[in-house]
């Protein structure tokens, strides 16, 4: 059950539209996974420590979907050191997903003394830690949501206060679960480390874990509605990786946790994709393309730019897909051949509905998630988008070229054309127009009057559109 609340991207539709949600597993799921498999193989003593935590390919399923199987090896590699792998499939010829070695013993080490958090630059945060779920920093669901509050905040971490959640409701088949760690107050501190880049770094600051070098326990893990201070000491930052300290501290003011190297890889999402990821029927995909002309008034042009970020697994651009498209659209882009068609046909969908929901909110100021928009074309041709309830049925044309799409949404009939500048740039701008024509007529006589056409350059394309 708790995995429903690990989707990494939000719930948006208000008509059940969107696909059914990916759920990922958390890495602190894959820790407590490794410290049972750990606890089996040495009965009678206690999980206190991990070492060298590795997180390899990301474990997801679609919730409803079919089960996915996993292999778990373990095996001792001295008398207190169990070297756990978690692999897809049933052998060790699957697809490594995460690794580490589970220190056990017959106690815990030596009860110890936090050591002291002093901030550099040290200033209240700019949110509460409910504020990290409800204005959408964190995507984390109800068991997920363990940081009570925000403390400090400083140029080297930050510090704040965890609460143990109920655990009634995480298994259906064990309403009392016995974990050998608690890997949602561990993810909660983890999240603290997660929130410091949103608040000091411009770029590369949306981060997932990927590493930790060692943890260390204490004690029995604390009971429900019990409160933990933790404290985050940033210690490195790269290009790719932010390197951290994390102090857990109980109630009594000694050491539950301590984690040294926890590491989350940056991933460097354009801000208006950060901004749609959280709040996807406000924010868009796209940009505006500014034309000078009656378009900028009569219709909403857009266009879209490469995801920053892609993986080798395509998770971003499988996630991104989801908060686009509808079940139906998904499916429909399933059964189409070839991965370059099929990134053709989401790009030009996408900014298709970017383009109409911006009409819609500039002319109606109503906000539409993207799986509610319906895209349809007409007796004569030309593509529709509409939206439930309303009454609304603006005309869209769309293009793309790879990654890079084109689309404007008005009340008329229009077309649009891009093409890449190269080459005479005179000529580009009217082979691009033309195209736009040819796009708004699809074949239909041109009407009596005059057509509006114009281009505009923007990087390296040119946009042109063409309208009644």
């Amino acid at each position: 059950l708790y995995l429903a609340d690990h989707c990494l991207y939000f719930a948006g539709s208000e008509y059940g539209r969107q696909g059914a949600p990916v759920l990922s597993m958390p890495l602190t799921g894959s820790m407590e996974i490794m410290a049972e498999a750990a606890a089996r193989l040495s009965p009678g003593q206690k999980v206190i420590g991990f070492k060298d935590m590795q997180a390899g390919r990301w474990m997801n399923v679609d919730q409803g979907g079919a089960p996915i199987t996993l292999s778990i090896a373990a095996e001792f590699r001295d008398s207190s050191s169990i070297r756990v792998a978690i692999r897809s499939g049933n052998g060790k010829s699957g697809d490594l997903l995460a690794e580490c070695t589970v220190v056990v013993g017959s106690r815990f080490p030596e009860l110890l003394s936090p050591a002291p958090l002093t901030l550099k630059n040290a200033r209240p945060p700019q949110t509460t830690g409910r504020g990290i779920y409800t204005e959408h920093r964190m995507f984390h669901g109800p068991s997920f949501q363990g940081v009570l509050d925000l403390d400090l905040t400083g140029e080297d971490g930050v510090s704040g206060t965890l609460e143990v959640l109920p655990a009634g409701k995480l298994f259906r088949s064990d309403p009392n679960p016995r974990m050998q760690i608690d890997p949602f107050l561990l993810d909660a501190a983890g999240q603290m480390v997660g929130y410091w880049p949103v608040e000091y770094l411009s770029e590369g600051f949306v981060a997932l874990p990927i590493r930790v070098g060692e943890l260390i326990l204490y004690r029995e893990n604390l009971l429900p509605g019990e409160r933990a201070k933790c404290n985050v000491r940033i210690r490195s930052v790269s290009a790719r990786q932010l390197k951290a300290d994390i102090d857990v501290v109980g109630p009594d003011g000694t050491l539950w946790m301590r984690v040294l190297g926890w590491e989350d890889w940056r991933f460097y999402w354009q801000r208006h994709i950060y901004e749609f990821w959280r709040f996807p029927e406000l924010g868009t995909n796209g940009v505006p393309v500014r034309l000078s002309t009656p378009a900028d008034t009569d219709f909403e042009c857009r266009r879209l730019e490469p995801l920053n970020e892609s993986d080798k697994t395509g998770l971003w651009e499988s996630l991104w897909m989801r908060m686009v498209l509808s079940a139906e659209e998904i499916s429909d882009r399933e059964a189409l051949i070839g991965a370059e068609t099929k990134s053709a046909w989401l790009t030009e969908r996408a900014i298709a509905k970017d383009a109409v929901r911006m009409w819609v909110k500039r002319n109606f100021s109503l906000d539409v998630f993207p799986p509610d928009v319906t895209m349809s074309v007409d007796a004569e041709g030309r593509m529709h988008g509409s939206i439930p309830g309303s009454d609304l049925f603006p005309f869209v044309s769309s293009c793309a070229i790879g990654q890079v799409g084109f689309a404007a949404a008005g009340n008329r009939p229009v077309g649009v054309a891009m093409t890449p500048v190269d080459g005479n740039a005179e000529s580009a701008h009217q082979t691009c127009r033309t195209a736009a024509v040819t796009r708004l007529l699809g074949g239909r006589t041109p009407p009596n009057g005059p057509l509006n056409v114009t281009s505009v350059a923007d990087g390296p394309f040119i946009f042109s559109i063409a309208f009644e």
